[in-house]
């Protein structure tokens, strides 16, 4: 058999109005940068390290529940705050 390849011309995505490289696309997702990635490391670290103090404080004046309804809700919130002003998804 003649094996031939067939090339087909990659279209040009553009996020924001931007021309990105192929090579910065996977699965239709843009790649983060590993500085980027390693910020939002630390920062989830962070929080988590203030978080458990605060509820520790706070568990002395509100239930179990009520605790977990409030970590809940943060995170709800925060995910919320995220998906507004992020980057919208590649088309």
């Amino acid at each position: 058999m003649n094996s031939m390849k067939i090339c087909f011309p990659v279209p040009e995505t553009t996020v924001n109005d931007k021309p990105v490289k192929q090579e910065q696309i996977k699965n239709g997702q843009k790649i983060m940068s590993k500085t980027k990635a390693i910020i939002y490391a630390f920062l989830a670290a962070a929080f988590y390290a203030v978080n458990v103090p605060v509820s520790k404080l706070l568990l002395e004046h509100v239930g179990p529940r009520t605790m977990a309804a409030l970590l809940y809700l943060g995170a709800g919130i925060g995910m919320s705050v995220l998906s507004l002003f992020g980057e919208p998804p590649i088309s």
